[in-house]
């Protein structure tokens, strides 16, 4: 594959931070979309044209997270899984789920495995996962995800969420379940092309939850 990226890790005054320089400058801002979505990261900025300076969480050191931030770049030049417009998305999500740790490390957990492009099946079983504890926390229940349709009108609807939407968010959700039981549950059988989609609905039902 030809070289589309470099870094290099660099350390000021016992900071420590990842300098990555892009060939294409026009894709900046998905790239840091891309890198900011890693739980290995803290902060991803866009510091030149084609430069961007990369920060490691609190919880990794630098090696560790530039080898992921390389498996997530050379899984993109590759071919992105998730779009432009999904990512953006993504890091709204991990900012409001982040209070339900368990729920946060198997949405991390999923994202990463997607956009590293390494097992898909099971990176979308920890997204179905994430999902079904952040319902059964909300709703105070240990109902599984496809047994919560008739829990959530009832709570939307006393949360002042409208018919139409709440109707569009048991759908969403109706989806998933199905999604997972005919194409995941069963069988290695995942679809690259459909899984930016499934994310999207994800992403929803976390975004409609989130906002009450």
């Amino acid at each position: 594959m030809p070289k589309y990226y470099e870094t290099e890790k660099r350390e000021v005054f016992d900071s420590k931070y990842m300098k990555v320089w892009l060939l294409n400058s026009s894709q900046s801002e998905s790239v840091r979309n891309l890198i900011s979505s890693s739980v290995f990261v803290r902060r991803c900025n866009i510091t030149g044209e084609g430069n961007l300076t990369v920060y490691p969480s609190r919880f990794y050191s630098l090696d560790e997270m530039q080898k992921e931030v390389e498996r997530l770049l050379d899984a993109f030049y590759k071919g992105a899984i998730l779009s432009k417009a999904t990512l953006p998305q993504c890091a709204e999500t991990k900012t409001k789920i982040s209070q339900y740790d368990t729920v946060k490390k198997l949405y991390d957990k999923a994202i990463d495995g997607i956009n590293a492009g390494t097992d898909y099946r099971h990176a979308l079983d920890d997204l179905r996962l994430a999902i079904e504890i952040y319902l059964k926390e909300l709703l105070q229940n240990d109902k599984s995800l496809e047994n919560q349709i008739g829990e959530i009108g009832p709570f939307l609807g006393a949360h002042n969420v409208s018919t139409e939407i709440i109707g569009n968010i048991k759908e969403s959700i109706k989806a998933i379940t199905c999604y997972f039981n005919q194409h995941e549950k069963h069988n290695d059988n995942v679809k690259t092309n459909e899984i930016d989609y499934i994310v999207c609905l994800a992403n929803s039902v976390f975004s409609i939850f989130s906002s009450i």
